[in-house]
């Protein structure tokens, strides 16, 4: 059975992680995300997000909404995700999600684009 959680594992933690996404990965351009993923060192390790939202989104609660719906997104649909990716999910100034499911589309729309679906 699929783990729902969204512990420690399951989070880029940490300067090195998010060089590593943002130096080697690739990057997809939607509408209302920008996403970068690449494929960890360890390939038997489960998807890893990691998030990063600029001040230009607006002020602290609408950043931490769109962080909310990003995390919940990612976290419902976590079995789905191929092993050993790491993706970092950057929500664009102007995107208007009206609930979660908007958010999860869009996530999983650049991710079946990007091929890191199992």
């Amino acid at each position: 059975m699929a783990s729902f959680r969204f512990g420690r594992g399951a989070r880029l933690s940490g300067r090195r992680d998010f060089d590593a996404v943002f130096g080697r990965g690739r990057r997809l351009k939607g509408d209302n995300l920008i996403l970068w993923h690449v494929a960890s060192s360890n390939p038997q390790a489960p998807a890893r997000l990691g998030l990063s939202i600029s001040a230009k989104f607006g002020g602290a609660v609408q950043r931490n909404r769109a962080k909310r719906l990003v995390r919940e997104a990612f976290r419902l649909n976590r079995a789905a995700f191929k092993k050993g990716v790491s993706i970092v999910a950057y929500p664009r100034p102007g995107c208007r999600w009206a609930a979660m499911p908007d958010a999860a589309r869009d996530l999983m729309e650049l991710c079946r684009r990007a091929g890191i679906l199992a």
